[in-house]
């Protein structure tokens, strides 16, 4: 059992591994990508807001229950990690394909009549 956190970095870190697989689209090549390069991806691109010390422990921790491993200094997903990768992959990508609809849908079309209600805060 792995944390939302920790399962975060894993969905992460299998996006960016897919997002290259497509661009470089070759079946002999494999994209790989140092801890040290992927923390500074993640943070600069503002994906997460956990200290670069936060995500680090975050692979240690996935590394510790074999979801990935280290080959000459690159990470690597073990095959227990794909496979969990697919799994957490369809839990968040629900949760963002929610998340558009909301956004770019007026969902209060969607019903003959609106029971959304505007009420006035409680002040505290």
């Amino acid at each position: 059992m792995i944390g939302s956190r920790t399962a975060f970095i894993l969905y992460t870190l299998g996006k960016f591994y897919s997002l290259y697989d497509k661009k470089i689209r070759a079946d002999l090549l494999e994209i790989a990508v140092s801890k040290k390069i992927f923390i500074d991806i993640i943070r600069k691109a503002s994906i997460t807001k956990l200290s670069e010390r936060m995500v680090y422990r975050h692979l240690e921790m996935m590394e510790k229950q074999k979801l990935i491993s280290y080959t000459h200094q690159k990470i690597m997903f073990t095959p227990k990690g794909r496979k969990r990768f697919m799994k957490t992959r369809k839990q968040f990508e629900d949760y963002f394909c929610l998340g558009k609809i909301m956004h770019y849908k007026d969902i209060s079309k969607l019903s003959q009549r609106s029971q959304t209600y505007f009420l006035k805060k409680k002040k505290k």
